[in-house]
């Protein structure tokens, strides 16, 4: 039986923060109502950091919402959102039961590599999660907080994947969504880097671009682990078993 949907996720201003990390007509009272609110149902974790104030040093924290979705036998995916009005970041990992979390993409203002997820296995995962049931069986809800780390190749894939994520957020029946000139999707397709999806017989599907392939790490450009390493083969035996679990 599906879970009653938290009402944080009902609000436009959650989504146009998480989607574009900053927006100024949202307050912090805000996020920390968000978060207190989805702490009843999700994880959420205090970080703490040092900063400067006039050559003093002052302590501050951050909160971080965790979502962690079961792909079975001892593997999640993790998304990690810190979110600020002046500017959140979002972290996916995937946590294996024989290691620590690793790095697939992220978001944030500075220096974003977010695509790490072709739109056929986004698909594969909703399909996943719906037939498990549990706490993603809305798929559209897992869509519309793990779709902008989709990676596209073409204005054609853009168009379909727009549409697709434009009718979860439909779905969720957001309070003036269908109203609002600015949708909280956030999708880019970059005709002049050329991304394409490329399969390697060693490390398995690619998003590879000749000209600048850092908006992923989920490419040889990254192989060797610099700005972290997609875990390629973790990555690949899930696949290959959600496959199997699903029937595709």
């Amino acid at each position: 039986m599906e879970q009653t949907m938290p009402a944080t996720f009902k609000k436009l201003a959650f989504w146009n923060l998480f989607s574009f990390l900053e927006r100024s007509e949202i307050s912090e009272e805000m996020v920390d109502q968000w978060l207190d609110e989805l702490s009843k149902d999700f994880k959420v974790e205090r970080e703490q950091f040092d900063f400067k104030v006039g050559g003093q040093r002052q302590e501050g924290f951050n909160r971080i919402l965790i979502l962690e979705f079961d792909c079975g036998r001892g593997y999640k995916l993790r998304l990690e959102y810190t979110p600020h009005p002046e500017g959140g970041e979002k972290y996916l990992y995937l946590s294996a039961p024989h290691q620590e979390k690793q790095l697939m993409g992220w978001w944030n203002l500075e220096n974003w590599h977010p695509y790490a997820l072709s739109p056929e296995e986004l698909d594969l995962l909703l399909n996943y999660w719906e037939q498990q049931g549990g706490k993603w069986t809305n798929r559209n809800l897992a869509h519309a907080l793990l779709h902008d780390f989709v990676g596209l190749e073409s204005e054609k894939a853009t168009e379909d994947y727009a549409a697709k994520t434009f009718a979860a957020f439909n779905e969720l029946r957001i309070k003036g969504f269908a109203k609002v000139e600015q949708k909280p999707i956030a999708i880019f397709y970059y005709e002049d880097s050329e991304y394409h999806w490329r399969y390697d017989r060693k490390l398995g599907w690619l998003f590879e671009s000749d000209q600048y392939a850092c908006y992923s790490i989920r490419n040889k450009a990254h192989a060797k682990g610099e700005e972290g390493r997609f875990p390629f083969e973790d990555w690949n035996y899930l696949m290959q078993q959600i496959r199997q679990e699903v029937g595709q």
